[in-house]
């Protein structure tokens, strides 16, 4: 099965939404500390889980989906889905950045 590597990485991704939930919920409900800790623990879920892995992911199906491509899927569609695969990896990219300078605003503030 071609898609079954692309779509446990996927499916991986949302370990980071927990997280980001529980602080989106509560950043404006509570002052408690697990609202400052659910944000450091998707900051740091979405580095491994969205950037490492899905950065992984995405380069291992765009370097091999032609040698272990299922007979039974059509040629343009793997093409679409490496594509599809390569902008999404961008789209991480561009929050994790967008993440890492509100963090770096977020220290110059508190100091």
């Amino acid at each position: 099965c071609t898609l079954g590597f692309p779509a446990a990485v996927l499916m991986s991704q949302e370990t980071s939404s927990v997280f980001l939930n529980f602080y989106l919920l509560m950043r404006f409900r509570s002052a408690h500390w697990s609202v400052t800790r659910s944000r450091d623990l998707f900051a740091l879920s979405f580095g491994v889980w969205r950037i490492f892995l899905n950065t992984y992911g995405t380069l291992h199906f765009v370097r091999n989906y032609r040698d272990f491509m299922d007979p039974d899927v059509v040629e343009w569609q793997m093409h679409v889905m490496a594509v599809v695969l390569v902008l999404a990896m961008v789209l991480q990219w561009y929050w994790g950045y967008e993440i890492v300078r509100s963090a770096i605003k977020s220290q110059k503030k508190s100091d």
